[in-house]
């Protein structure tokens, strides 16, 4: 599929997610995780024309009050969580995966590879994040490489907690046809 630089490009981990989106929209599905996301990005940006815009949309789980279920939540910032920053600011300098700034206002999503489903995961995640995800970060920073802005939308599918795992895919269901109608609205 190839969008013209007039055209936003719709960036999903699972068909899941993209189930409701509109079918005349350039939606790019990346498989689980920042590997997948960012390597499907990459490749599609490598073929296929610039996008006016990246719309990064999916599920995410809450870990504070302020992520609110049933409601599309713009990013602000997104971190890397899984990521040993103070070990390699401790060799380097400084981190080669800051915080990314995407909106002066948002949530604060952090990204990383694994399915937050404890409580003492969710607790260490929630000093600096409202969200939690597995593809954010990886798309914001291919799209920052390309100079294309980027746009994280994210719903709650669940409480990031020892429930997730089993509720997430109907939860990732009633999401989908509620990012699919936000986007439509736009």
């Amino acid at each position: 599929m190839s969008s013209s630089r007039q055209s936003p490009l719709c960036v999903v981990a699972t068909e899941v997610e993209a189930s409701h989106l509109d079918p005349e929209l350039p939606t790019l599905i990346t498989g689980i995780g920042r590997l997948n996301a960012a390597t499907a990005l990459t490749d599609y940006l490598a073929h296929h024309s610039a996008p006016s815009h990246i719309i990064n949309v999916g599920t995410a789980g809450a870990l504070s009050k302020a992520a609110t279920p049933g409601i599309v939540h713009p990013i602000g910032t997104v971190y890397l969580h899984d990521f040993s920053h103070e070990a390699i600011e401790a060799i380097c300098g400084d981190s080669p995966y800051p915080p990314l700034h995407l909106n002066s206002t948002g949530l604060r999503l952090a990204t990383g590879d694994q399915f937050i489903d404890t409580a003492s995961a969710r607790q260490a995640l929630a000093k600096h994040a409202e969200l939690v995800d597995m593809e954010g970060y990886a798309i914001a920073w291919v799209a920052q490489r390309y100079s294309i802005p980027v746009h994280l939308l994210k719903i709650v599918s669940d409480d990031a907690n020892s429930d997730s795992r089993r509720l997430w895919h109907d939860a990732a269901r009633q999401c989908s046809r509620l990012l699919g109608e936000w986007v439509r609205s736009q």
